[in-house]
């Protein structure tokens, strides 16, 4: 098994203490790290002026909590005590350099780890890393290292990696982080938490991620690089934009695969495209409304819960009707503050009396007064033509009586009056809190349907019936429909109810 020593925090605490001391990188062969008193004319970390050519020190620890978010995307936090905190190599410019004196026990090659931030202010900072000969101070290895800007603060830091691929004889090193930054007055970016693994062996491969079309979505990839270590497991991630979906991986060898989230060990360079298809921006109803595909304007966000997702249960009184779907997996609205609204497009297949259902979720009751959800639901041209003008064909004002408890905890409400037109519509949903700065009711999902029918079929069931016999029928709200139609129509000027 491979040892490593963090060179980050462990290294620099000595670095205060001697200027004697040597840092040996482990062997291929794995041997254990260790800081041996061993006569250089260098200390352990010198930061260079570029103007002045004197050494600075420029490491610290920062007051605030410091944060390390690694390649799995958790984060390591870090109180404010010295002891706890890593100390990091802070506010470098351009043309500054820090320098370790290291010691190589065989021949090998290296991963070199590290976490680093760099702040949106401060752009094109990179960092070339160096390993020189430390008698004749001649490099026998470098790299550069482009640092995005990720981190909006010093203490919030990000994993990564760059890899010494060709074999570094046995001997002692120095090595040296140059700091470059386009503007050479702005801070580049800080590092902390170097390590170095040995390995016999390290063949760097790219992974070119592509997405097709371009404004269909996003890729996330962890650990979040570009080139690995081959052999390292990566997983990809597609994510739709607003008005597409994901249709499927196409790697260029095997066929079309929809796996989302995907794993695998990158052995070879790779190119893989995630691919999306759009879809159109409004729902049939009778039907479900799909929260990604359907949202106009959103000021909260479609979130995925990661407790399992429970229904009420009237009979029980118990939470234990568990969402159809992985744990998970089933997004809902949520984080709407006072004010917020949302809108999604909807198209009536048929006109009729729709019943309308969604589950909602309210977890702590701290006010008198509920919060509210208001539904609207206008006729889109009209809408678009003067909203301020349009009136709604159907509104609707809900406003729990008691709590959830929990935000992953659902229970349902139905309006079964829900009178629609033919065409296309707009669903307009305004979140209410008599108490500023809470968060408002949750939704789960929400659909449309004619009695227990919430399929994408016509909204009014039709059957053939001999045109001979044929007769006007109307339903209550004197819109024409087929005389075979359930429920209450008015046929011949008389009520009757078809089962």
């Amino acid at each position: 098994m491979k040892k490593q020593l963090l060179l980050g925090s462990a290294l620099l605490a000595f670095g205060f203490a001697s200027a004697q001391t040597v840092q040996n990188i482990p062997t291929a062969e794995g041997s254990y790290l260790e800081i041996s008193e061993t006569a250089v004319d260098y200390d352990p970390v010198l930061l260079n002026d570029p103007t002045t050519g004197e050494p600075i020190e420029h490491f610290t620890y920062n007051p605030s909590k410091v944060s390390v978010t690694g390649d799995d995307g958790k984060k390591i936090s870090y109180s404010n005590n010295p002891e706890a905190a890593p100390i990091y190599v802070n506010n470098t410019h351009d043309g500054e350099s820090a320098t370790w004196a290291v010691k190589s026990e065989a021949a090998s090659c290296y991963i070199i780890r590290f976490a680093y931030s760099s702040k949106n202010d401060a752009p094109g900072a990179s960092g070339t890393f160096q390993l020189l000969d430390k008698a004749t101070e001649n490099s026998v290895w470098e790299k550069t290292f482009e640092a995005a800007a990720t981190a909006t603060a010093s203490y919030a830091f990000f994993t990564s990696e760059v890899y010494v691929d060709e074999t570094i004889p046995a001997g002692e090193y120095l090595f040296r982080i140059n700091f470059h930054q386009e503007d050479p007055l702005a801070p580049s970016f800080r590092i902390c938490q170097i390590s170095f693994e040995a390995r016999e062996e390290v063949v760097p491969v790219n992974l070119n991620v592509y997405c097709e079309p371009a404004e269909g979505g996003s890729v996330t990839v962890k650990p979040s690089r570009t080139q690995f270590v081959s052999g390292t497991e990566v997983t990809l991630q597609a994510i739709a934009n607003t008005g597409y979906k994901f249709v499927g991986w196409d790697n260029g060898i095997d066929p079309v695969f929809t796996t989302n989230p995907y794993k695998f060990n990158i052995e070879d360079e790779t190119d893989i495209t995630a691919m999306f298809e759009e879809v159109q921006m409004w729902s049939n109803i009778p039907g479900y409304v799909n929260f990604e595909n359907t949202r106009l304007v959103g000021q909260g966000a479609v979130q995925y819960d990661t407790h399992q997702i429970k229904f009420y249960n009237p009979e029980s009184g118990e939470y234990d009707i568990l969402h159809e779907g992985a744990p998970g997996s089933v997004p809902w609205l949520g984080n709407y503050r006072n004010g917020n609204s949302e809108r999604f497009e909807l198209n009536a297949t048929e006109a009729g009396t729709y019943n309308f259902v969604f589950h909602w979720s309210w977890k702590e009751k701290k006010v008198d007064e509920a919060p509210t959800l208001t539904f609207q639901i206008f006729d889109k041209d009209a809408y678009d033509a003067d909203a301020t003008a349009a009136m709604p064909e159907w509104a609707k004002t809900f406003a729990p009586e008691e709590v959830t408890k929990q935000w992953f905890q659902f229970k349902e409400q139905r309006y079964d009056d829900v009178t629609l037109t033919k065409g296309r519509k707009y669903l307009n949903i305004l979140f209410k809190e008599p108490n500023q700065n809470k968060y408002t009711i949750n939704i789960l999902d929400m659909k449309f349907g004619i009695g227990d029918n919430y399929g994408e079929d016509a909204a009014i069931e039709e059957v053939a019936i001999d045109a001979n016999k044929a007769v006007r029928a109307y339903n209550l709200q004197g819109i024409e429909v087929p005389a075979t139609t359930k429920g209450l129509i008015i046929v011949d000027g008389k009520k009757v109810y078809n089962k």
